[in-house]
């Protein structure tokens, strides 16, 4: 709260300085000035300088303020025993109790007080269990079972936790789609070019329109390809081939003789 004395020396020097800016808009208008040139030198209101010029060189009185009274005074050393001995007492518990009191003041005006008693908090340490290499093993286990309202008796064992990364794949001309830098194959059968594809833990499952057309294990590395060998269809049968048509060989004896009767025949 801010003592009396303070609030008239404020006002003192309020005064002091209002006096010194009218005897300066005075002076200035027996310069030649007009309202509007000195409002714009001392860079306040023509109306602030009408009312100085028609008042004339009488300070201003300004009325002394009144101390603004603190509503928290009477409950701040209530406050100060609690929050010693309970630091962890929310604002708003403590807001209702010194109301309760009879507390007209906002929760505002209570926040900063309690921020300036409150004992800050101090955090301990971690404390690291050590063991030598081998000695002992330790491990994190939960169980939790449910009873549903629709099934009264009916207690459901937790079951496995399986993550599934479902994406949408294009199918390759060669019948391929990508997952996890791999690529497995999709039955021959598959209409649609772009297929559903989910990525389970240790499966791969493809699914067209809803319906599951494929299942592969996941692949341990990158770049690799799984073919199943389900997905594609036996090439058909190719036609007998025909054994091309090789001229009849003869001996040489038949074309001599050939040759002999052509010859006796031209002769006459």
């Amino acid at each position: 709260m801010r003592h009396r004395s303070e609030l008239l020396r404020e006002c003192r020097g309020s005064q002091v300085k209002c006096l010194r800016e009218i005897v300066l808009i005075h002076d200035l208008k027996r310069q030649g000035l007009s309202v509007t040139a000195i409002a714009l030198k001392l860079g306040c209101d023509r109306k602030t300088v009408r009312k100085y010029l028609k008042q004339g060189l009488e300070a201003p009185v300004h009325k002394t303020r009144e101390p603004v009274q603190n509503l928290l005074e009477p409950f701040e050393a209530y406050l100060r025993d609690r929050v010693g001995l309970f630091p962890d007492l929310s604002g708003r518990r403590l807001l209702r109790e010194i109301r309760a009191m009879g507390y007209k003041g906002s929760y505002s005006t209570l926040k900063p007080f309690l921020r300036s008693v409150r004992p800050s908090r101090r955090t301990q340490f971690e404390r690291r269990f050590e063991t030598p290499p081998g000695k002992q093993a330790q491990v994190d286990f939960a169980e939790f079972t449910a009873e549903f309202t629709d099934e009264p008796g009916v207690v459901r064992p937790a079951l496995a936790y399986d993550a599934v990364l479902t994406v949408e794949r294009r199918v390759s001309k060669e019948g391929m789609v990508s997952v996890g830098g791999n690529l497995y194959s999709v039955p021959d059968t598959a209409r649609r070019r772009v297929l559903e594809v989910q990525h389970h833990t240790a499966e791969i499952r493809i699914f067209e329109d809803g319906q599951l057309i494929a299942r592969h294990p996941v692949l341990e590395g990158k770049a690799l390809r799984r073919v199943d060998p389900a997905h594609r269809k036996a090439p058909p049968p190719r036609p007998p081939q025909q054994m091309p048509v090789q001229g009849l060989r003869r001996p040489l004896d038949f074309y001599d003789a050939v040759g002999r009767r052509l010859a006796a025949g031209s002769q006459p």
